[in-house]
């Protein structure tokens, strides 16, 4: 369930967080047929929807003409040209001295300060790899995450049984490859923000941040994001994908990625209002 121009609707969508991981679910060579499959035979996948996003990375990007050519039944396809923000360092270069602005520096000690007023402040830097430790961090992380305002968000880890499945999966199959990433902010020994990554190739994605809302005066989440980036790169870390370009992201990092957004529309009355009502957006959309 989920709304579009402010209008109810019922839709599948991908995860952005998955465009980066296209090679380890559907490889690259087969994405174009298994796409048309899916579309093909929609109302047996998708029932009751208005439309599928699909979020594709524009190195794996398929023709999307010519697979609803082979599937029929589509509207004209509306797109989202995104980026996604990148930290890139080079040889040598440190993260919180050398590449994050001054300001951000002030107010990370500005905010631990206040922070230490209340308490003993500290932060934990895991790789949780056995069964227990890997459910422990997993439990660990929607605890705060229930307490935090994305439990009552339209796409909310803790609220949407599509949305845990798929982290968890991420979660848990990286963790088997030792290359999950998790730090835990904790005030008077209690969490109260996280942040985890996962590591794919040479790169680093950060998936997850999440604190308790009671603190967020004090930008607990702001601190343990910068503490998490801190520890990758203090362990020859080199490249950190940030997962989106929200204004934050775009001034800590220093390079972007590209990758699209597809609105596939299926034909029918409700679905034709919502296509026509997209020219008022103030999303960028644009036809293919």
């Amino acid at each position: 369930k989920a709304t579009f121009m402010r209008l109810p609707t019922s839709r599948y969508h991908s995860f952005e967080q998955s465009i980066n991981f296209s090679d380890g679910m559907i490889l690259p060579n087969y994405l174009e047929e298994v796409l048309a499959m899916l579309l093909k035979n929609h109302r047996r996948y998708f029932p009751n929807s208005s439309f599928v996003k699909l979020t594709v990375s524009k190195n794996n990007n398929p023709d999307i003409n010519q697979i609803l050519k082979r599937s029929g039944e589509f509207i004209k396809p509306l797109v989202l040209d995104r980026q996604s923000r990148i930290i890139e360092l080079r040889n040598g270069e440190d993260f919180f001295q050398g590449l994050l602005p001054k300001k951000r520096r002030t107010n990370h000690r500005r905010a631990i300060k206040l922070l230490s007023q209340i308490g003993l402040l500290t932060t934990e830097h895991l790789q949780p790899a056995r069964e227990e430790a890997v459910n422990e961090s997993w439990k660990r992380f929607l605890a705060i995450y229930r307490q935090s305002w994305k439990h009552t968000s339209a796409r909310s880890i803790t609220g949407t049984l599509a949305e845990h499945n798929f982290f968890h999966q991420i979660f848990r199959r990286f963790s088997r490859e030792q290359k999950l990433y998790c730090s835990f902010l904790k005030l008077n020994d209690m969490d109260i923000a996280v942040s985890w990554s996962v590591k794919h190739g040479n790169t680093c994605y950060g998936l997850q941040t999440a604190y308790i809302t009671d603190y967020e005066n004090a930008s607990p989440g702001a601190i343990c994001m910068t503490e998490h980036l801190i520890d990758y790169f203090s362990h020859s870390g080199k490249r950190f994908d940030l997962m989106g370009e929200h204004p934050y992201k775009n001034k800590i990092s220093n390079l972007a990625t590209s990758y699209c957004d597809y609105y596939l529309f299926f034909n029918g009355p409700y679905s034709t209002i919502l296509h026509k009502l997209s020219r008022f957006s103030p999303l960028p959309f644009r036809q293919l």
